[in-house]
């Protein structure tokens, strides 16, 4: 005989189904229930996901659930019946789910439970849709998934659904626009479409990554607008187009329609757009000077004779049809050329720095070192040649001009010559190149010709990795063609050094090119060493304090500092930095005692009196900067041992890591760091003899001398 089904045993028997169908492990899930329904707690999809999702144990889980339990929007409701563990059962049983599931690992478990969470308040067409845009519309910038809120927002603006394929065509392709302007777009295209309206959309994407700065509207005006021609002007004007916003990819779009209506009128017939955004009148006036002089003489009975004269020899002769271009109008590229000309000082200079741009590496910080340092010899002017970043002007001397030539080079099909006409037009007595991609290029191909006249120098730092391992980057890619050009070759390791030597088996004429200038600490040499402060103040804090500053970018191992706080709970681990080369890390809940700030500004914001030491995890590395000035300071140092940090960081000066991959191996050298306060002061102090001594300001000057300093 059948009984009535326990209603707690029917809530346990949807959670175990939920556990099936998410393929996950049993885990102890019935004790975690069994403690939720004791306490009278509330069945919450909010509260459920976290036992779902949690690697804690049942105990820790239910306190945070307690502790953290949402009151403010309350939970959903039907009438008087509160939203239940069924009823998040039912919601994920929704095919909606099973896609949020496959892709939740893009945006991490903390993002997984929101976006479940907030698909439970949506109607079923809504979360079908926003699953769907969740999971297939790629962010290109951020190389993941589109951030769950953005998904949803789309599949709420009720796209027609007609039309769906054609909006999420476009949503597909587009840059990171926001939201709101990505989507009133996506929904415009759609209906417009379904009216019978020509929108070439290849097109509208396009313009949405050569003009980010502009609303999708700016785009979708413009492609409306070449919509009007007939089919063959309207593919003329497509290619015109391009070429010229590679030259002004900052027009508005009733610049470019006015350009594309200026272009109409018959006085104008053949001049590209790009010549037409930036002649002046009087450029103008004389290309329709010189167009009419050029008319009149093909009408002339002299070059009647000429021609006839010519055919005689080869039949294949004939006047040319259409306008033509006389230099420097025959070459889209000069205008790029001119709009950076323009931005170039006047007079003599004795060095120009060749910058990608300016973030906050270590290549950006040792470029504003040799700037002050050239700055004192000789005017100094800095190029920055890939991207318009400044993030840190503080790092540049005030009288070294910083010219960002990017934007005119970006959009040009030879911007390699265009440097070396731009290098050749300042005439300085030396170059310098940190790390810029055009100015590593410049020198391969045009090398010989800048030597003739240029002392020709690079900087190279370590080598990048691979995911699989394998190195890359400058070291390899530019060294081999650009050395025998080079005065000099300045790197910040003798590891550096060596490796290359080696690799390449440099005969001596090459590799006395290679010169190990050391980087310079920026900050005083403190004395006495600051280990002294730490470890008075040490008896004043409840915890040890460790702390750490980096990219969150994969060479330096952010994971590592995670999972070595989780192996250490009794010590407080206190973080600064975030993602600079690629995306940042996945989401993720952090340990307890691990903080996450933003980048700092100055040393002086850190605690570094109020705590017990310094870790750096990097997987590979030349001599990070951060390490020298932590040296200068006298701070205790648990280091991996890649690349040049052992040329700074051994057994004597702090505590090296050999094996760079291994949690347990920090964890070690921080416990002995931490219990032995005679070893730290000991080693903390011989590490900031070094840095005085190996790394001061006067020692960098004594390499640039012993190189030339640029002088003829």
């Amino acid at each position: 005989m059948n009984g009535p089904r326990n209603p707690d045993r029917a809530r346990l028997f949807d959670l175990e189904n939920m556990r099936a169908q998410l393929d996950m492990p049993s885990g102890d899930f019935r004790a975690v229930f069994e403690a939720w329904i004791a306490a009278g707690l509330p069945g919450s999809p909010i509260a459920g996901l976290d036992l779902l999702f949690s690697d804690q144990s049942p105990e820790t889980a239910f306190g945070t659930i307690v502790a953290a339990r949402p009151t403010d929007p309350p939970f959903p409701t039907a009438g008087d019946v509160p939203f239940t563990i069924h009823d998040l059962a039912r919601v994920l049983r929704d095919p909606a789910f099973a896609v949020l599931c496959k892709h939740h690992a893009w945006e991490g478990q903390d993002a997984a439970r929101d976006a479940l969470a907030r698909l439970a308040l949506v109607p079923r067409k809504t979360r079908a849709q926003a699953a769907i845009y969740w999971s297939l519309l790629p962010d290109h910038r951020a190389g993941t998934f589109w951030p769950f809120e953005k998904a949803l927002r789309a599949a709420q603006a009720d796209l027609p659904g007609v039309d769906f394929n054609v909006a999420l065509d476009y949503l597909r392709y587009v840059p990171s626009d926001p939201p709101e302007q990505a989507i009133a777009a996506a929904r415009q295209i759609a209906v417009s479409m379904a009216a019978g309206e020509v929108i070439d959309l290849s097109l509208l994407v396009w313009l949405r990554e050569v003009i980010p700065s502009q609303s999708p509207q700016v785009a979708l005006e413009i492609v409306r607008h070449l919509a009007k021609r007939d089919t063959s002007e309207r593919q003329l004007l497509k290619e015109d187009l391009i070429a010229m916003l590679r030259v002004v990819p900052h027009a508005t779009s009733d610049q470019v329609i006015e350009l594309i209506e200026r272009a109409s009128k018959p006085e104008n017939a053949g001049i590209p757009l790009a010549m037409l955004a930036t002649w002046a009148d009087r450029d103008l006036a004389l290309f329709h000077a010189e167009q009419a002089e050029r008319e009149r003489f093909f009408g002339s009975e002299r070059c009647s004779a000429l021609v006839a004269a010519a055919v005689a020899h080869d039949p294949n002769i004939s006047l040319p049809e259409g306008p033509g271009y006389l230099p420097p109008w025959h070459d889209v590229d000069y205008f790029g050329y001119a709009a950076a000309r323009a931005v170039l000082p006047t007079g003599s200079v004795e060095n120009v720095i060749l910058v990608p741009f300016g973030k906050l590496g270590g290549a950006d910080y040792v470029a504003g070192i040799l700037a002050a340092a050239l700055a004192e010899r000789g005017r100094t002017v800095i190029l920055r040649t890939d991207q318009p970043d400044w993030d840190r002007p503080d790092w540049y001397p005030e009288d070294v001009p910083a010219i960002d030539l990017s934007g005119a080079l970006s959009g040009m099909g030879n911007s390699v010559r265009a440097l070396f006409l731009l290098l050749r037009l300042l005439a300085p007595r030396a170059v310098w190149n940190v790390n810029s991609r055009l100015g590593f290029e410049c020198f391969s191909t045009y090398g010989g010709r800048l030597a003739d006249s240029h002392r020709l120098h690079a900087y190279y730092f370590c080598a990048d990795r691979t995911p699989e391992g394998q190195e890359t980057g400058y070291p390899v890619w530019y060294i081999a063609d650009i050395l025998p050009h080079l005065h000099a070759a300045l790197v910040d390791t003798r590891s550096l050094a060596d490796t290359l030597t080696s690799r390449y088996a440099m005969p001596p004429v090459l590799a006395g090119k290679l010169h190990t200038v050391h980087t310079p600490a920026q900050r005083p040499v403190d004395d006495p060493p600051l280990v002294a402060a730490q470890i008075t103040s040490a008896a004043g804090r409840a915890r040890p304090r460790i702390l750490w500053a980096g990219r969150l970018d994969r060479q330096k191992r952010f994971d590592i500092l995670e999972a070595v706080a989780r192996a250490m709970p009794d010590v407080d681990f206190v973080a600064w930095g975030k993602a600079v080369l690629g995306k940042p890390p996945p989401a993720r809940k952090l340990p307890k005692n691990l903080v996450l700030n933003p980048p700092f500004g100055s040393y002086d914001e850190l605690p570094l009196g109020d705590c017990d030491g310094w870790l750096y995890t990097a997987a590979w590395d030349g001599l990070p900067t951060i390490l020298i000035e932590c040296g200068a300071m006298g701070m205790p140092i648990v280091a991996s041992a890649v690349g040049g940090v052992p040329e700074l960081i051994d057994d004597t000066t702090g505590w090296p890591v050999k094996d760079a991959d291994d949690p347990e191996a920090y964890v070690a050298a921080l416990r002995a760091m931490l219990d032995d306060p005679e070893a730290r002061s000991r080693r903390a102090t011989a590490l900031q003899k070094r840095v005085r001594t190996r790394h001061s300001p006067e020692a960098f000057r004594a390499a640039l001398d012993r190189i030339g300093l640029g002088s003829s």
